[in-house]
């Protein structure tokens, strides 16, 4: 399957233009935040380029756990009740 240069730069516009109003209200996305973190990372030399793109979504997911509070604390929902 081929994708187009115009589909991904309509999805990347579409997203950009979607994020401008999330910051606008103060919606903040831990994933977005987390991925500039890792290429500030490879930006600054203490990560390799090579790394990065050999461990890229392990690097994100490693560093998104890391941020994710522990289960007790997010706190249980009690079970909703069917009428």
């Amino acid at each position: 399957m081929r994708v187009s240069s115009e589909l991904v730069l309509v999805c990347i516009e579409c997203r950009n233009a979607w994020r401008l109003p999330q910051s606008k209200v103060g919606i903040q996305s831990a994933e977005y935040a987390t991925q500039r973190a890792i290429l500030a990372d490879v930006d600054a030399g203490t990560l390799s380029k090579e790394e990065f793109l050999r461990r890229a979504s392990e690097l994100l997911e490693e560093r998104l756990l890391a941020l994710a509070p522990p289960p007790a604390a997010r706190g249980a929902r009690a079970p909703s009740r069917v009428m």
